[in-house]
């Protein structure tokens, strides 16, 4: 006879958490998760500090000043003529907004929810029986007593209720929805990295024998660059390194070499003031200067220089939020 054991134990409803839940607890979702979400909201309307102790924007801030700053009218400098551009609506501005929008329209529909559900719970813990207390208790959206109707409110009200977040059965959804809208607003201001270069493609085609010659191109960080044409792989440590040692031997000016190492030596960044301050302390020296008068500086030596020099590892705020409630 086989006996089928069966798990009745009950677990997070967040998807991708199995934390088992206590059997006689009235919570859906996990305290660990609980907190997460709390951390999220937390963006939405406390000012974080920085390293020197100064503030930082929160989040719902920085959406709003990404958006107003590209949606604004550019300058464009053409000589010493400065003009400025019509005002346009790039692909980060319409993300931007939307992100925005979406996350308002998120926290509005969960916070009435949440607040019809509760409010007998609510009536009970301040005393209130009576049908008129009741209807003055849940008045209009303005509706949700105590709560400004901003995302930065509603986050708030939100966050100092754990119980809610916790014990609602749709906890679940509420936690993947609100996170989501929050991830979404993190997305907008963070631009990805460009596309680092990684040489030419040196694949023969199978019947003519020609090279195939495209440009090959991989994101910072990933291990694999792809060429353009072809779609052939390479590894992008081992491309990096070809193109490298190919451009030792070269002399480029200080601009021209804060543009191409960081991409080549898988460097955060290189300033231009930094190589000339390698220049005035004597630990570079300049080889020649070109036809309009600017120092050339050997790679080799800007490389060497580089790759003794300690670099500061500055993490995203984002980062510092996860790794805060992680």
């Amino acid at each position: 006879m086989t006996v089928t054991m069966i798990d009745t134990r009950q677990v997070c409803a967040v998807r991708k958490c199995s934390t088992a839940l206590r059997p006689d607890s009235p919570e859906v979702v996990c305290a660990a998760c609980v907190a997460r979400l709390r951390a999220g909201l937390r963006t939405l309307y406390r000012r974080g500090r920085s390293d020197r102790g100064a503030s930082m924007p929160t989040l719902t801030e920085e959406v709003r000043f990404t958006s107003e700053r590209q949606g604004r009218g550019s300058k464009v400098s053409i000589g010493i003529v400065v003009r400025s551009s019509e005002p346009q609506a790039p692909l980060a501005d319409q993300r931007a907004d939307t992100a925005l929008r979406d996350l308002k329209t998120t926290l509005v529909s969960w916070l009435r929810y949440l607040y019809d559900r509760w409010m007998p719970t609510t009536a009970v813990c301040l005393g209130i029986s009576d049908g008129e207390g009741l209807r003055r208790l849940a008045h209009g959206y303005q509706h949700v007593p105590h709560c400004a109707p901003t995302i930065e409110g509603m986050a708030e009200y939100l966050a100092l209720r754990p119980t809610w977040l916790a014990e609602t059965p749709e906890a679940g959804d509420l936690y993947a929805m609100v996170m989501d809208g929050i991830d979404r607003c993190w997305r907008a201001i963070d631009r990805r990295p460009d596309r680092q270069y990684a040489g030419q493609c040196d694949e023969p085609d199978p019947d003519t024998g020609a090279v195939c010659g495209g440009d090959v191109y991989g994101w910072p960080d990933r291990k694999f660059a792809r060429c353009s044409t072809c779609g052939l792989t390479y590894d992008a440590a081992s491309r990096r390194e070809e193109l490298l040692n190919s451009a030792l031997s070269l002399e480029l000016t200080a601009a021209e070499l804060s543009k191409a190492l960081p991409q080549l030596m898988a460097r955060d960044s290189l300033s231009v003031q930094t190589i000339h301050t390698w220049a005035r302390n004597g630990r570079i020296v300049a080889r020649r200067r070109n036809g309009r008068g600017w120092p050339l500086y050997s790679v080799a030596d800007v490389v060497e220089v580089a790759t003794s020099t300690p670099t500061r590892n500055r993490r995203p705020r984002h980062a510092e939020e996860v790794a805060a409630v992680a």
